[in-house]
Parts: C-alpha cells; sequence; structure tokens
C-alpha cells in the first residue's frame, strides 16, 4: 500500500478547492491515471468510522478510490483549509491537498 500512499502523495491537478458546502461529488486523478479518488457526501461505511476514534466519526463521508484498477470503499474528512484526510477500508490512510479535486461535472 505505499503505492498508494505515494499516488495520494504526487496528486496534483489544477481545480476548484472544496468550498464550504461543496457540490454532491469531487474527483482527483493521479497524474499517472493509476489514482482516483471520489469524494461525496454520503454516509461513511460503518466498518470503516469503527476504524475510527469516536469523536470523529460524524465529520467522515463516503469516498471511492480506485487505485489501479482495484476499488476502494473509503473515507474522508476535511482536516484544515488546504488538505483532506482519507482512510480506506484496510485502514491506509493519507492526505490530499484540495486544490487537487475538481467538481465531479467538470471532469
Amino acid at each position: 500500500m505505499f503505492k498508494f500512499i505515494l499516488g495520494l502523495a504526487l496528486l496534483i491537478a489544477s481545480g476548484f478547492p472544496l468550498a464550504k458546502d461543496p457540490p454532491s461529488r469531487f474527483i482527483a486523478v493521479s497524474p499517472d491515471g493509476a489514482l482516483q479518488i471520489e469524494l461525496t457526501k454520503l454516509p461513511c461505511p460503518q466498518s470503516i468510522l469503527d476504524m475510527l476514534q469516536p469523536q470523529v466519526r460524524e465529520y467522515f463521508r463516503f469516498a471511492k478510490i480506485t487505485f489501479e484498477g482495484s476499488v476502494l470503499q473509503g473515507c474522508w474528512m476535511r482536516t484544515s483549509d488546504y488538505q483532506i484526510g482519507i482512510i480506506d477500508e484496510m485502514g491506509d490512510t493519507g492526505f490530499v491537498p484540495l486544490e487537487s479535486f475538481k467538481p465531479a461535472e467538470e471532469i
């Protein structure tokens, strides 16, 4: 999963930062296309919430992560004005700059 974390770090795409009340979906794609992350407003699956500390669970929403053709469930949370935190169903975590994401309608 090191490649997954490295892929998260390499996500650099121009776009719009997430607003306080974002559209329903945002997508970021790594430069080589191996990693795609789709953020939604849907609830985070309980199986992933169970991996998180109780005091932060309410802030996480569903993310679909496609890595080298494999689709993983994940969850995301805005961690600052500049980045989001992501956790996948295997417990791997990472941070992605907000400017990496574009509204899905623009992709």
